[in-house]
């Protein structure tokens, strides 16, 4: 079994491109909070497809708090001095977790990025864990 299950912060505006068959695909990475550890994070890349990864790149930023459900993928290239390789998570389903300052109470998020309307009631101060 492949799951995983993120509560994370966007590290950087998450960004779109299109392959050459006109498939979209946005890549942008994660800082994931350890829970008895105000200091320490773990830094996860992720990757999403499709109607997703335009979604993510219209409504998410730097900084936005997000649920992120998918599965690990491991990949490898040759690139110049070698072979690479990168771990990343590939995502199937997101969720919007705060609302952006700019927008305040209008801002209502697409219900195809999963968004459920009790996830949009609580704010950072509210989330029981």
């Amino acid at each position: 079994m492949n799951i995983v299950i993120l509560t994370a912060r966007l590290v950087a505006d998450p960004l779109l491109k299109y392959t050459p068959s006109g498939a979209a695909v946005c890549n942008f990475g994660v800082a994931v909070d350890r829970r008895n550890r105000t200091e320490d994070a773990d830094f996860f890349e992720c990757v999403a497809w499709a109607k997703t990864a335009e979604l993510i790149c219209q409504y998410l930023s730097k900084g936005r708090k997000c649920g992120i459900q998918g599965r690990l993928q491991a990949r490898t290239w040759e690139a110049e001095g070698g072979k690479r390789k990168v771990v990343e998570v590939v995502v199937e389903s997101i969720e919007f977790l705060d609302k952006p300052k700019e927008h305040g109470d209008a801002y209502e998020p697409p219900a195809s990025l999963g968004m459920s309307e009790a996830a949009a009631a609580f704010e950072d101060d509210n989330i029981p864990f």
